[in-house]
């Protein structure tokens, strides 16, 4: 009975920490994308100021 909720309490863990990694790792990718959108942006907004000079 013990080993059985020692393998339940392993798989929930486990699972858990899947989750929960999952979610980070796609906040991270939504700022990394967010952010090189953000730079290519400014990017152009230069190229456009110094051409226009």
């Amino acid at each position: 009975m013990v080993a059985h909720f020692h393998v339940w309490l392993t798989f929930a863990l486990v699972g858990a920490y899947e989750l929960l990694t999952r979610v980070f790792r796609t906040a991270a990718q939504r700022v990394r994308t967010a952010f090189a959108s953000y730079e290519q942006t400014a990017e152009e907004d230069e190229g456009t100021e110094r051409s226009s000079n």
